[in-house]
């Protein structure tokens, strides 16, 4: 849920993802983004106890790469394989301005114009 002046978002999904084997495929995790919780009274505890679980093995566990970017910097990741953030920034001083731009492309169209690119070119990109 994200709703500001210009943006009224809701849009709900599992935190965790399972394919057609019942294997993880994706895990949804944006905690400034979720709406209130919206279960059944009997798994608010439980659910809540998963969510703190989880958190805590994010945040005090999970390997990461941290960097601090430069300017002209490019960073390109697979969005739905890569948990990432940013921490808090302070600019240097007050006429200073920040610029950071996110650009998402679906998966399913790369895939489908590297598939046609590989056709086109007689590769074979099954």
């Amino acid at each position: 849920h994200k709703c500001n002046r210009r943006q009224h978002m809701v849009f709900r999904r599992p935190h965790v993802v399972l394919d057609d084997r019942g294997e993880i495929a994706g895990v949804n995790w944006s905690p400034p983004f979720e709406g209130p919780l919206q279960v059944r009274p009997e798994m608010v505890l439980p659910y809540l106890r998963a969510y703190r679980a989880f958190a805590e093995e994010i945040d005090e566990r999970a390997p990461r790469l941290q960097f601090r970017m430069r300017r002209g910097t490019c960073v390109v990741f697979l969005n739905r394989r890569m948990l990432h953030a940013r921490e808090e920034y302070h600019l240097p001083r007050k006429n200073a301005k920040r610029m950071l731009e996110g650009c998402y492309v679906s998966q399913d169209d790369l895939l489908n114009c590297y598939r046609v690119l590989g056709r086109d070119f007689g590769e074979d990109i099954s």
